[in-house]
């Protein structure tokens, strides 16, 4: 790749699209000289070199990450805007040389070569810490000595964190002094220790929901979609691990988008499975994507220093924290359940069974018992029986595969939901029942308890 410095070519209609700071000069033939340009459309250009001596910058909203120095743009095509190339998603289809140190606000996609004479440095963690980490609580559970993490979800002073870091393992029962290190209080600048309260949670779920009384413009954090999360996606985790670091930040990938635990207790909710490095302390932390939203919530992991952990995905915990907010109370009082006890077939379950040698498609949630007079119960579903669908959403441990709970996590007692289930024993043409759920029972973290 070859290019003159000062020199490039744009074709004359896409100037407009154009914004400049600095001289800017196009000649008769639509070449194009600078020191600086800045922009937001360039949408394609022409397919030869496109060379800037002195800055150029991508903007994607109302905030924008500069180049530094030297960029050169050849072949290609810049999709700036929302989904930007720097300083929002960036994507060059083309070769990149960056003859200088070149920062990275969001993702940095290139199709061809990248060439960087300097330091090349994603400041993505480093951007969202910097934007959100009023937004991450430290809790201390003075009846446990026992330290959590949450995020506030809204400026009023709602706090999202796990269950087990407002209940013990008991029935019916909270912690009863849990204090929250609040920095920015208010937006005052100044930092506090604060005692919440209780509003309510999700046993099974594993989600809180607290609240410091009044608060009116605390920094928070928005939820996301985790529907749009995919295995290999980057994402963070704020909190404060082993309770030695208020405030700190980490990096990993989605691992399963839709995890569901296959050991037993199982996990009954749909969970979002991470390579972030959590420890204990980590409980209640957000799992935020590139925008910073939240996407999971994370309560669990495979032991610490392992860096493997997650939890409830958005799409099951944010109706679940807005119900509880709206009631005040705990979300086992509304949430229905099917009655069954559960974990997703697995290797073991299908070899030299006839769910091999008869083309079973892969999926399903394995029926380990049967809650007497339940929804499933007084349907015919029995121990043995495989779940693959509810209200149309398969079941299994696959990609896009999710729990069967995901179908109605989110439904009141008396509520009606159909399943699709095979009996193995008899035929693995699927059967369609229409199930009324029961009411759910109070479940407590043990971890992620209780019948479904």
């Amino acid at each position: 790749m070859s290019a003159t410095p000062g020199y490039g070519k744009i074709s004359e209609s896409k100037v407009s699209g154009l914004r400049h700071y600095d001289r800017i000069i196009i000649d008769k033939d639509g070449n194009i000289h600078t020191n600086m340009l800045i922009t937001n459309s360039i949408n394609p250009i022409s397919p030869d070199p496109l060379t800037i001596t002195g800055d150029l910058v991508v903007t994607g909203s109302s905030s924008y990450d500069i180049l530094n120095g030297n960029i050169i743009l050849a072949q290609q095509t810049i999709v700036a805007g929302n989904n930007l190339v720097v300083g929002g998603p960036s994507i060059f289809y083309g070769n990149v040389a960056a003859m200088c140190n070149m920062y990275v606000g969001k993702d940095l996609g290139v199709a061809g070569e990248l060439t960087v004479e300097g330091t090349l440095r994603d400041e993505t963690a480093r951007r969202l810490f910097s934007k959100h980490k009023d937004a991450s609580v430290s809790l201390y559970i003075d009846d446990t000595s026992s330290v959590c993490s949450g995020s506030f979800i809204s400026q009023d002073g709602y706090i999202l964190t796990a269950a087990h870091c407002c209940s013990p393992d008991t029935p019916d029962n909270i912690f009863s002094n849990i204090y929250a290190l609040v920095t920015n209080y208010d937006g005052n600048g100044t930092s506090r220790v604060v005692e919440c309260d209780f509003i309510g949670m999700d046993g099974a779920g594993d989600v809180g929901v607290l609240k410091v009384d009044g608060l009116t413009n605390q920094s928070y954090l928005n939820w996301g979609d985790s529907t749009e999360i995919r295995t290999g996606d980057h994402c963070f985790v704020l909190g404060n691990p082993l309770g030695i670091d208020h405030q700190s930040i980490t990096d990993g990938l989605v691992r399963d988008a839709t995890y569901v635990q296959t050991e037993t207790p199982t996990f009954v909710v749909e969970s979002i499975w991470t390579e972030t490095l959590g420890y204990g302390g980590n409980s209640g932390s957000p799992i935020i994507d590139l925008t910073g939203n939240i996407i999971g919530l994370y309560t669990f992991g495979k032991g610490d220093f392992e860096g493997l952990g997650g939890g409830t995905t958005q799409r099951i915990a944010e109706p679940v924290v807005d119900k509880i907010i709206e009631t005040q109370d705990n979300y086992y009082l509304y949430r229905g359940q099917l009655g069954v006890v559960t974990k997703p077939v697995e290797l073991s379950d299908i070899a030299g069974t006839t769910l091999m040698t008869g083309g079973f498609n892969f999926r399903g949630i394995l029926i380990l018992s049967i809650q007497p007079g339940g929804g499933a119960d007084l349907v015919g579903i029995q121990v043995d029986d495989i779940i693959v669908s509810v209200d149309g959403i398969v079941c299994g441990i696959l990609d896009g595969q999710t729990s069967h709970t995901t179908g109605y996590w989110h439904k009141a007692a008396g509520s009606t939901v159909e399943v699709e289930y095979i009996r193995p024993s008899v035929s693995l043409t699927p059967v369609v029942v229409m199930a009324t759920l029961g009411p759910a029972i109070l479940a407590t973290d043990a971890p992620f308890s209780g019948v479904s």
